[in-house]
């Protein structure tokens, strides 16, 4: 029992020292050997008899799997006399270089982008004794700097594009066929700045080819949508995801993250920000596993993915961070996001009773999102207005004219508030972070980014937004089709993590059939997505089929 003990203590470099580079110092803190954990929920979910396991890197020491290479990287600085270490950092790179600095007892300075770094990594930087240096900028402005001290000779780099780094990291592709035996099918991954994929590529292969595996996995990486280069083959200048441990718009590993995805047979994908919290959460009230919402990219991807994957497949997710190093995230979820429709609005007296129903819920400990539609009878007014100008308008300015509607129903939701004491907010849909594709007058949703919301809710405020609208990448408006409000109302309930979408209407609820045309419809107390799906596909107006499809 206490040899067992001693071996579960050992670091990576003690383990795989065979497949590493020379390391004379040793400077670990028993990092590695995390758990390969079969999911049984997962796989059933993903089907026709699958078998998916989570190796979960959040139970290394600093919390990520950001350890195995840091210490291969910081062993073989102190091997060289290196004076201090440096980094940039989203955050994970930061708390484990700073604790194997501390560890090594060599100074370690952090650059980072200010004000966006998750709480629970910033602390762990701190508590180390690190340096930390905060500019205003993104990760790749915080590298090319870390870049430019690296060339002083004062400082290591100990970010990935020191193969030290990458060299540590494989070893978790080592303890992956270790403990099945053989490589699985399929590797899914979240994308960063692509150190982690190239890592296990090189594993893969190194064990593959000492025989220690008898096959190669596909690896497919998932990146955010707001912040996916690789996917989209191009620099993402101001890369905004939810999920700030892959907020990187030029990954340092691009060029070896792309060939692992190619020689692999693999392939690389997005996941919306609401994707990400959704299987977040999943994750953790079904699987008992608690990560950051960067790790929940390759779940979220999974879902996405599963109708691809053949039958009887072995897949393995690696979830990299503990949901601890991003508890804002979870501290930041809303209650309730309400819809009110045209109707509901349609008058003074009606916005002063919306107003009312809002500050009572908010006065329920609740943190509310409204959604709000033009008032009655505007949109139509526009449109007449606009056909009256152009018999066949141009659809750029259509969108630009019919989202005014909205806009003015919003402000003046916020003023009846406002005008009961509590606090509110009108935000456009391009202030609610709300990005779309350019099919104007009906525009699809791309991802939202709706930390100015999460950021006026932490004050108290009670944020009211305009639906049926967005903005495109290139800063134009666009508006969403019929039911674009429901749509809108839908998707922040998903980005935000709500526990419950509320769509207020003028009807008493959903029937069977019309109650106007069949004298005994009956009023449902509840409806499956699929039910609800079929009836918008059918031409009832309940519900928009695209806001269905989304809410499922």
């Amino acid at each position: 029992m206490e040899e067992a003990k001693m071996k579960r203590s050992r670091g990576v470099i003690e383990r795989f020292r065979e497949f590493l580079p020379p390391c004379n110092a040793i400077i670990s803190l028993g990092e590695g050997n995390t758990p390969l954990i079969f999911a049984p929920k997962l796989s059933a979910r993903v089907g026709h008899d699958c078998e998916v396991f989570i190796k979960n890197e959040g139970v290394n020491p600093t919390g990520s799997f950001k350890d195995r290479g840091m210490t291969v990287a910081v062993s073989r600085a102190i091997d060289r006399g290196a004076p201090a270490l440096i980094c940039a950092s989203t955050g994970n790179t930061s708390a484990s270089a700073a604790a194997y600095a501390a560890r090594a007892g060599i100074p370690c300075g952090v650059v980072l982008p200010a004000g966006k770094i998750a709480s629970g990594k910033l602390v762990q930087a701190f508590a180390h004794g690190a340096t930390i240096v905060a500019i205003d900028g993104n990760f790749d402005d915080a590298l090319r700097i870390v870049r430019q001290l690296g060339e002083q000779k004062e400082f290591v780099i100990v970010n990935s594009i020191n193969p030290d780094r990458i060299a540590g990291q494989k070893t978790a592709a080592f303890e992956i066929i270790d403990d099945l035996g053989n490589a699985p099918d399929f590797h899914l991954l979240p994308v960063g700045n692509a150190g982690n994929i190239t890592a296990y590529w090189a594993g893969y292969q190194e064990y593959k080819s000492q025989g220690r595996s008898a096959k190669l996995p596909a690896v497919i990486g998932f990146q955010a949508a707001g912040a996916a280069p690789i996917f989209h083959d191009k620099i993402v200048a101001k890369p905004e995801t939810i999920a700030s441990a892959i907020r990187i718009g030029n990954p340092a590993s691009w060029k070896e993250a792309r060939a692992a995805l190619d020689e692999s047979k693999g392939d690389v994908d997005v996941v919306t920000d609401q994707e990400i919290l959704a299987a977040q959460s999943w994750l953790a009230c079904n699987e008992g596993i608690f990560v950051e919402p960067a790790s929940a990219a390759p779940i979220a991807g999974l879902f996405k993915w599963s109708q691809k994957i053949p039958q009887g497949r072995q897949i393995v997710c690696t979830v990299t961070g503990h949901g601890l190093k991003d508890p804002d995230v979870i501290q930041n979820r809303i209650g309730i996001v309400q819809k009110y429709g045209g109707t509901s609005v349609g008058s003074a007296e009606r916005i002063r009773n919306v107003a009312k129903r809002i500050v009572e819920t908010q006065r329920e400990d609740c943190r509310v999102v409204a959604i709000i539609s033009a008032m009655a009878g505007v949109t139509d007014e526009l449109i007449k207005l606009a056909h009256e100008m152009s018999p066949d308008p141009d659809k750029r300015e259509l969108d630009v004219l019919l989202a005014t509607g909205e806009n003015a129903a919003t402000a003046l939701t916020a003023m009846a508030v406002n005008a009961l004491g509590a606090r509110a907010i009108s935000l456009t849909g391009a202030e609610a972070g709300v990005l779309t594709n350019r099919i104007h007058t009906k525009a699809r949703i791309a991802n939202i980014s709706p930390k100015q919301i999460q950021e006026l809710l932490a004050d108290d405020y009670i944020v009211v937004v305009a639906g049926f609208q967005g903005q495109t990448a290139e800063g134009e408006t666009t508006t969403l089709g019929r039911g674009g409000s429901d749509l809108t109302a839908i998707a922040l309930a998903g980005a935000l993590n709500a526990d419950a979408c509320q769509i207020f209407t003028d009807v008493d609820g959903v029937f069977t059939c019309d109650p106007r045309v069949v004298t005994d419809a009956k009023k449902l107390d509840e409806i499956a997505y699929d039910e609800l799906l079929e009836m918008a596909g059918a031409g009832s107006k309940v519900m928009q089929s695209r806001a269905v499809e989304f809410a499922k």
